[in-house]
């Protein structure tokens, strides 16, 4: 069974139709690619998957669950994750605390929170894990600054897992 179903979306702003009755599904380990034109509708379509913009018609469901239409929060609570063509990490962070950081923002729930120790060592060991499922684990220690765009990628998607 597929996993992402996305049936029939469609979302206009004012008159100018962005995404007009998109429909498919990504099965889980399957890699779909989207490729179109400046201005075809991608970015447009990736929102309304990921919550950022509620479509106008048609639905996106996730392992049966109906996710269009929740606020992005709730996307990602779900099982969504996003990364975004311009890579953004900490870059004085190492690529091991990225991840770390990353994997915390659950745990602040209040803004004193933040102090609290957000380290410990069964958070390095799930940010390894993730690091070695990207191709990262021995770049663990590096300044995350200091990667080429390949590995900056790899990061980005280590941190939305």
């Amino acid at each position: 069974m597929p996993e992402l179903v996305v049936t029939n979306l469609t979302k206009k702003f004012g008159g100018l139709t962005a995404v007009n009755d998109v429909s498919f599904s990504v099965k889980s380990g399957e890699i779909l690619g989207l490729i179109g034109p400046n201005g075809a509708g991608k970015t447009t379509l990736f929102n309304m998957i990921a919550g950022v913009y509620r479509p106008d018609a048609g639905s996106v469901r996730l392992d049966g669950r109906q996710i269009s239409g929740l606020r992005p929060d709730l996307v990602c609570d779900a099982g969504v994750g996003r990364t975004f063509q311009i890579v953004k990490p900490f870059p004085t962070l190492s690529v091991l605390d990225n991840v770390i950081v990353a994997r915390g923002i659950d745990r602040y729930p209040r803004p004193r929170a933040i102090w609290q120790s957000w380290r410990s060592r069964k958070e390095e060991e799930s940010a390894m894990r993730l690091l070695e499922k990207v191709g990262l684990a021995d770049l663990a220690g590096r300044k995350a600054g200091l990667l080429p765009l390949g590995n900056l990628r790899r990061l980005e998607i280590a941190r939305a897992l």
